[in-house]
Protein backbone atom coordinates (compact mmCIF):
# COMPACT_ATOMS: atom_id res chain seq x y z
CA UNK A 1 0.00 0.00 0.00
CA UNK A 2 1.28 3.55 -1.42
CA UNK A 3 1.85 5.90 1.54
CA UNK A 4 -0.54 9.13 1.33
CA UNK A 5 1.19 12.53 1.79
CA UNK A 6 0.64 13.96 5.40
CA UNK A 7 -0.64 17.65 3.85
CA UNK A 8 -3.06 16.48 0.83
CA UNK A 9 -3.96 12.58 0.90
CA UNK A 10 -2.29 12.03 -2.55
CA UNK A 11 0.30 9.91 -2.92
CA UNK A 12 3.69 10.72 -0.73
CA UNK A 13 6.81 10.76 -3.32
CA UNK A 14 9.11 10.78 -0.64
CA UNK A 15 9.56 11.50 3.33
CA UNK A 16 10.23 15.00 5.15
CA UNK A 17 13.63 15.46 5.96
CA UNK A 18 12.73 17.22 9.35
CA UNK A 19 10.12 14.58 10.81
CA UNK A 20 10.46 11.87 8.33
CA UNK A 21 6.59 11.96 7.26
CA UNK A 22 5.22 10.98 3.67
CA UNK A 23 4.93 13.99 1.96
CA UNK A 24 4.35 14.42 -2.37
CA UNK A 25 6.42 16.23 -4.09
CA UNK A 26 4.25 19.31 -4.57
CA UNK A 27 3.44 19.68 -1.32
CA UNK A 28 7.05 19.48 0.04
CA UNK A 29 8.00 22.34 -2.63
CA UNK A 30 5.76 24.76 -1.19
CA UNK A 31 6.81 26.04 1.73
CA UNK A 32 3.80 27.89 3.44
CA UNK A 33 3.84 32.15 2.82
CA UNK A 34 4.06 34.72 5.60
CA UNK A 35 0.18 35.32 5.41
CA UNK A 36 -0.38 31.79 6.07
CA UNK A 37 2.06 31.35 8.37
CA UNK A 38 1.27 34.11 10.70
CA UNK A 39 -2.59 32.59 10.45
CA UNK A 40 -1.29 29.70 11.89
CA UNK A 41 0.57 31.24 14.22
CA UNK A 42 -1.92 32.86 15.57
CA UNK A 43 -4.42 30.20 15.64
CA UNK A 44 -2.27 27.94 17.66
CA UNK A 45 -1.38 30.63 20.02
CA UNK A 46 -5.55 31.56 20.41
CA UNK A 47 -5.53 27.46 21.33
CA UNK A 48 -2.71 27.07 23.58
CA UNK A 49 -3.70 30.72 25.38
CA UNK A 50 -7.73 29.05 25.99
CA UNK A 51 -6.28 25.93 27.14
CA UNK A 52 -3.73 27.21 29.47
CA UNK A 53 -6.50 30.19 30.66
CA UNK A 54 -9.10 27.14 31.06
CA UNK A 55 -6.72 24.98 33.14
CA UNK A 56 -5.95 28.10 35.78
CA UNK A 57 -10.12 28.72 36.02
CA UNK A 58 -11.16 26.02 39.36
CA UNK A 59 -14.75 26.46 39.22
CA UNK A 60 -14.65 25.91 43.08
CA UNK A 61 -12.47 28.34 44.42
CA UNK A 62 -13.91 31.26 41.60
CA UNK A 63 -17.11 30.50 43.62
CA UNK A 64 -15.35 31.41 46.51
CA UNK A 65 -13.64 34.93 45.21
CA UNK A 66 -16.38 36.34 42.61
CA UNK A 67 -19.31 37.49 42.37
CA UNK A 68 -22.64 35.74 41.11
CA UNK A 69 -21.81 37.65 37.72
CA UNK A 70 -18.46 37.10 37.71
CA UNK A 71 -19.23 33.89 38.24
CA UNK A 72 -21.44 33.23 35.31
CA UNK A 73 -18.84 34.82 33.01
CA UNK A 74 -16.23 32.50 34.54
CA UNK A 75 -18.39 29.22 33.84
CA UNK A 76 -19.72 30.99 30.73
CA UNK A 77 -15.98 31.15 29.37
CA UNK A 78 -15.10 27.59 30.87
CA UNK A 79 -18.10 25.74 28.83
CA UNK A 80 -17.38 27.81 25.67
CA UNK A 81 -13.62 26.65 25.81
CA UNK A 82 -14.96 22.72 26.65
CA UNK A 83 -17.07 23.26 23.77
CA UNK A 84 -14.06 24.67 21.60
CA UNK A 85 -11.42 22.58 22.46
CA UNK A 86 -12.08 20.12 24.40
CA UNK A 87 -9.70 17.58 23.20
CA UNK A 88 -7.11 19.76 23.75
CA UNK A 89 -7.79 20.07 27.78
CA UNK A 90 -5.05 19.02 29.69
CA UNK A 91 -5.99 15.49 31.95
CA UNK A 92 -2.65 15.82 33.99
CA UNK A 93 0.75 17.76 35.13
CA UNK A 94 2.32 16.19 31.71
CA UNK A 95 -0.28 17.31 29.20
CA UNK A 96 -0.57 20.99 31.27
CA UNK A 97 3.22 21.87 31.20
CA UNK A 98 3.02 20.48 27.04
CA UNK A 99 0.34 23.47 26.50
CA UNK A 100 2.41 25.97 28.90
CA UNK A 101 5.44 25.57 26.66
CA UNK A 102 3.78 25.53 23.51
CA UNK A 103 2.10 28.61 24.16
CA UNK A 104 6.00 29.95 25.25
CA UNK A 105 7.00 29.16 22.25
CA UNK A 106 4.77 30.38 20.54
CA UNK A 107 4.80 33.83 21.79
CA UNK A 108 8.54 33.75 21.45
CA UNK A 109 8.68 32.91 17.45
CA UNK A 110 5.67 35.66 17.08
CA UNK A 111 7.41 38.11 19.38
CA UNK A 112 10.54 37.45 17.40
CA UNK A 113 9.33 38.06 14.07
CA UNK A 114 7.09 41.44 15.04
CA UNK A 115 9.97 43.05 17.03
CA UNK A 116 12.71 41.14 17.16
CA UNK A 117 14.76 38.49 18.55
CA UNK A 118 16.03 40.62 21.62
CA UNK A 119 12.66 41.35 22.63
CA UNK A 120 11.57 38.11 22.40
CA UNK A 121 14.41 36.87 24.20
CA UNK A 122 13.53 39.57 26.64
CA UNK A 123 9.70 38.65 26.88
CA UNK A 124 10.47 34.58 27.18
CA UNK A 125 8.85 32.94 28.58
CA UNK A 126 5.55 35.19 28.81
CA UNK A 127 3.00 32.75 30.16
CA UNK A 128 0.11 34.99 30.95
CA UNK A 129 -3.10 33.83 30.15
Amino acid sequence: MTESCINCREPATERDQYCGLPVCASCRRSPATADELSGSLEALHDRYFWVVWYSRHDPEEAEKCLSPEGLAGVMLSLASIEDAYGDSLPNDDVEHGFNLGMLAALRYVMTARGYGIKAAQDEFPNLDS
